[in-house]
This record gives structure tokens, C-alpha cells and sequence, in this order.
């Protein structure tokens, strides 16, 4: 698969969702595309994964909001430390990376508070990130109607199992294309000349 991301300067861009019950991760998705040619990338890496809780039970909350219960942890989810194995994995890339989320800040904690560094790479060296929710907030002019769901229809998907990392991820894909094409266009009018 091949997308546009505008003005994405880094080698990869990692876009990805997680969901958590109360801190801890229970659903990861994280789709790693490499730049091919200007402005092109195409998926070279995926994972989608339940992860067990370590302590405790779903919150019945968190079990309405994302569908996720604890007989299908138990059943369907790995351990922490192979979801950390297997992340680590998926972020091993050449080059530079870029990591974005509908959520950025609030998704890079919750990571790194499960032992997954979104902020450093294995060399010490910065991971750079990019938030969708922000972004649409810049670009679209809003203070409301900036769920994921509203920006992904803007950016025609219909999202109809969100609370779900993996389809999260992907209507974060498209959103994510979309707010680069606008964010060029917008830079793009500030350098023409006027008429």
C-alpha cells in the first residue's frame, strides 16, 4: 500500500493507536511506512496485538468503550514483555522516524509507563512525533468536532469500530495524509507572490 504524506521529511513514520485500562496496555496497532520517493510511502512493517493484563480486571468502562473483556485477554492476548519484544521490533528501522497518534502526548506516556520509549530510540537519539488531534485543531480551525471519528470522516473514511487500535490506526492514516496535504497547501500560499 502506498500513501502521500506531504512535507514528512523522516525515513519512516510510525502511525499507531493503543488502547489501556487503566494504564496498562491491552490492544496495540502500529502501521510503519518507509519513504520510497518524494512525499510517497509504503507499508513495509505491521502489528496489531491484545496484550494480558499484568493486575487486576477491565474496567467496565474501558470493556463498553473498546469491546475488549478479560476472557478475551486471557484467550487472545500475550504477555507484556512479548508485546514489548514485539514493538521494539516494529520500531527498528533506518533512518529517521517520525511516530503520530490521534493523541500524542497522552498515547507516548501511557507507552512509556509500559516499558515502550516512543521519545528515544535504541541509539539515544530523539524520536520525533506528530499529533493528529493538534494538528486538526491548526489546520482545520476548530475547537470541537476533533474525535477521531469527525477528522476521519473530514478526511472520508467512516470509522465504525473506533475504540479499536487497529482501525484507529488506519483512520489516523488517512487523517494523517489529509492534514499534510492541507499543511502544505498553507505553506504553499504563503510563497507565491500576490497577484
Amino acid at each position: 500500500m502506498l500513501v502521500v504524506f506531504r512535507g514528512i521529511k523522516q525515513d519512516n513514520v510510525l502511525v499507531f493507536d493503543a488502547e489501556y485500562n487503566e494504564g496498562q496496555l491491552i490492544q496495540f496497532s502500529g502501521i510503519l511506512f518507509r519513504n520510497i520517493e518524494k512525499d510517497i510511502f509504503q507499508v513495509c512493517k505491521s502489528l496489531n496485538m491484545y496484550v494480558k493484563l499484568q493486575e487486576g480486571k477491565i474496567n467496565p468502562f474501558i470493556e463498553r468503550f473498546t469491546g475488549i473483556t478479560d476472557i478475551f485477554l486471557e484467550a487472545f492476548g500475550v504477555d507484556i514483555e512479548e508485546a514489548i519484544g514485539k514493538i521494539n521490533n516494529l520500531l527498528e528501522v533506518e533512518g529517521s522516524l517520525v511516530v503520530v497518534s490521534h493523541g500524542l502526548t497522552n498515547d507516548r506516556r501511557t507507552m512509556l509507563n509500559n516499558n515502550i520509549d516512543l521519545y528515544v530510540d535504541k541509539n539515544e537519539e530523539i524520536i520525533d512525533g506528530l499529533c493528529t488531534y493538534n494538528a486538526a485543531k491548526r489546520l482545520l480551525g476548530r475547537t470541537k468536532k476533533l474525535s477521531l471519528e469527525d477528522v476521519a470522516a473530514d478526511a472520508g473514511i467512516f470509522l465504525s469500530n473506533g475504540h479499536n487500535a487497529f482501525d484507529d490506526a488506519w483512520a489516523t492514516i488517512s487523517v494523517f495524509s489529509l492534514l499534510c496535504k492541507l499543511d502544505e497547501e498553507r505553506k504553499n500560499e504563503k510563497i507565491l507572490p500576490p497577484r
